[in-house]
């Protein structure tokens, strides 16, 4: 189980706060204060952002006999008798209230419906209401609607006319940590005005124009007015990922799809997120859709190949590749202990504490017949388990945002496993490249077809240490990235050169307006 955190909510992610390293082991509760799971690891800490704000907890019901030794099994500590019990209360253990006795739901005026129930044994101190669109037999999802009410009768004025509700109820003790069992369901349709929004999916594709003018299309499929209609669309734009649409986000309001946002609002290179919703014209209602697509504008896009022998100045044959020590001291360093080619190669060395750091490639565009090459060698610690570990990663939106290639994409070398999440390892959980002993380096092929039409990528090889033992490292030599696309600037009165990567060889630019 993933868990991200957050500081700033309300965003993408929701729940304060941070784990610490040494905290693996720490519990993760269900609302009847029961134990359910365990920390494992994740790059959460103080100062992280983003995806790095995460973490894996297990599930104890995957510990109860998922060890591999007796002494590993919980089963055998929490339940050495074999009792089949499936909870234990501790200390303080809470006792629930009884299920509350439904009553009736009635739609007692224009959008409204009252909700009638009666305290069961034990009593409750308050209640919670939830509602679902549908009826009892056939509901859709419960969600809460309201919170710790003292007592029945309850009135939901949010109801639109004509649609049918269903309804169930929940105790809570005085703490409002001991929930009781969900009351039976009782449902009513409402009266009054239609007030639904339609139902509607929100953006489906987000395509840099690649012209000398910054353009980017935005399409979308069909919304359904749940109501008289007819739906009008808005479209959003940031340049911060997750970010909650608002009027001042709002650029457009188009009738149908595509829209295609346009210079000068645009500036080259930079990555817009895009959000569209519907707003069903004939009450005002907008869905809340959370679909979001970020890319970058660019000029024209001429293919060639970037071939990086890491020779060059620097260490680098080409512009735009950089490298960060993300947490820990150690960073990518050029070596000479290592070379696929004549002399250099880019070392990630290993520590014995939570440590990782990044080596990313310029930015290109992916076309239908975009391949990757490296080579490399690497000795991680343990020669059976994954636990230092490399990975490959891809990013759409020039670095905003990583996932790892996926296994599938290699055609040569690929992941050799999967990092352990034992030993808090920033990149617990990923494929990647684990063991491994030191020698001749060999060759990582893999197809990038799979994100063809993307003209704001990058890829980083990030390499990963647990809170303990260290071994060798990865030695990375020797990338070539064929048919794939450098763009120029577009919007821009300044001289701008196009052409491909091929290393040296400045008669493949030429200048263009």
């Amino acid at each position: 189980l993933w868990v991200h955190w957050a500081t700033d909510p309300p965003g993408p992610f929701t729940v304060p706060g941070v784990t610490e390293p040494g905290s693996s082991g720490s519990p993760l509760f269900d609302s009847n204060r029961r134990f359910i799971g365990q920390l494992h690891g994740g790059a959460s800490a103080c100062g992280q952002t983003g995806d790095n704000l995460s973490d894996m907890y297990g599930r104890v019901s995957v510990s109860w006999t998922g060890g591999g030794t007796d002494s590993t099994r919980l089963s055998n500590w929490l339940d050495a008798g074999n009792t089949g019990v499936m909870t234990v209360d501790g200390s303080n253990a809470c006792v629930s209230p009884g299920s509350p006795v439904i009553g009736t739901a009635t739609a007692t005026a224009p959008n409204t419906i009252q909700v009638t129930f009666d305290d069961g044994t034990p009593s409750s101190a308050s209640f919670d209401v939830y509602r679902a669109q549908g009826t009892c037999a056939s509901p859709g999802a419960f969600v809460a609607i309201a919170a710790s009410i003292a007592g029945s009768p309850y009135t939901d004025s949010t109801v639109s006319g004509g649609t049918t509700y269903a309804y169930v109820v929940k105790g809570k003790d005085a703490t409002g940590g001991c929930i009781s069992a969900e009351s039976s369901c009782v449902q009513a349709t409402a009266t009054g005005a239609c007030t639904l929004a339609p139902t509607f999916a929100g953006i489906t594709s987000a395509t840099n124009e690649a012209t000398a003018g910054c353009g980017i299309e935005i399409g979308w499929g069909a919304a359904t007015p749940s109501c008289g209609g007819p739906v009008t669309f808005q479209v959003y734009r940031s340049t911060t990922s997750g970010f909650v649409p608002s009027p001042a986000t709002l650029i457009a309001s188009p009738t149908a799809s595509p829209y295609t946002d346009a210079e000068p609002a645009l500036v080259s290179g930079t990555t817009y997120y895009y959000v569209v919703r519907s707003t069903d014209s004939s009450n005002t209602s907008q869905d809340t859709n959370s679909a979001q697509i970020g890319v970058a504008p660019t000029g024209p896009i001429a293919q060639g190949n970037l071939t990086e022998t890491f020779e060059g100045g620097g260490g680098f044959d080409n512009a735009g590749w950089t490298h960060a020590a993300l947490a820990g001291a150690n960073d990518w360093t050029l070596s000479t202990a290592q070379s696929q080619t004549p002399i250099h190669s880019w070392f990630s060395d290993s520590l014995p504490s939570v440590s990782h750091r990044v080596l990313v490639s310029p930015t290109f565009a992916v076309s239908a017949t975009s391949t990757l090459s490296f080579w490399h060698t690497f000795a991680f610690e343990n020669t059976t388990s994954c636990f230092d570990a490399g990975t490959l990663e891809i990013s759409i939106n020039g670095g905003g945002s990583w996932t790892v290639l996926p296994d599938a994409n290699f055609t040569a070398g690929g992941f050799t496993g999967t990092v352990s999440t034992a030993w808090s390892s920033p990149i617990a959980g990923l494929r990647a490249w684990c063991n491994g002993t030191i020698g001749p380096f060999t060759q990582v092929t893999a197809n990038l077809a799979s994100f063809a039409g993307q003209t704001n990528v990058k890829l980083r090889w990030h390499a990963g240490d647990d809170s303990s033992v260290e071994a060798t490292g990865w030695f990375v030599d020797s990338v070539t990235l064929a048919n794939v696309g450098s763009a120029s600037s577009c919007n821009d009165a300044t001289t701008v050169f196009i052409g491909n990567f091929e290393t040296g060889d400045t008669s493949l630019w030429s200048p263009h307006p």
